[in-house]
């Protein structure tokens, strides 16, 4: 899973924004009903591989443009590599073959597939891992992950510059 921070914020919208304001987007009217609590608040979204597309989905889609670190061809799919505020992100997606390292290309993100965790990296929003058939110990394990993630990925910045690939 991608990580990146940011805090939630309300102006017109419910809105998130990541640390260096590279990443914005307004929540939709049912995560708003979650997430009031949690304005003003230093919070971190966790993005899957496979829910970065190169097709935008639906009207919500949120826009990326990114430039590509390394592409990794397997076939049926294919590994991109890109950088949001220095953290390294990796989508899967269909098998692309006009692409270079180096060149630019949007992604978009639904964002009724993003995760949301709290400071104290537990998930805020519970239909994330419920609407995908998922149970409570889904939900124990990805807040473990994302401590585990958060913990190496401090370890990093204390001891050198480093980047963390967590496909």
């Amino acid at each position: 899973m991608n990580f990146l921070g940011g805090t939630i914020s309300e102006k017109i919208d419910l809105t998130f924004t990541s640390d260096k304001s590279e990443l914005t987007f307004n929540f939709s009217s049912e995560q708003k009903s979650y997430l009031k609590e949690y304005i003003g608040q230093e919070v971190v979204i966790g993005i899957r591989p496979e829910d970065l597309s190169i097709e935008k989905t639906n009207i919500k889609s949120i826009e990326l443009e990114c430039v590509l670190d390394v592409i990794e061809p397997m076939g049926n799919e294919t590994f991109i590599y890109f950088e949001i505020e220095k953290v390294q992100f990796i989508a899967r997606v269909k098998p692309l073959y006009d692409i270079k390292v180096g060149g630019k290309i949007k992604l978009y993100i639904d964002p009724e597939k993003i995760y949301l965790f709290d400071k104290n990296y537990k998930i805020m929003w519970e239909k994330n891992y419920k609407s995908h058939g998922q149970d409570s110990s889904t939900k124990e394990r990805y807040e473990l992950f994302f401590l585990l993630h958060v913990t190496s990925y401090k370890y990093c910045l204390e001891h050198s510059e480093c980047k963390i690939y967590v496909p």
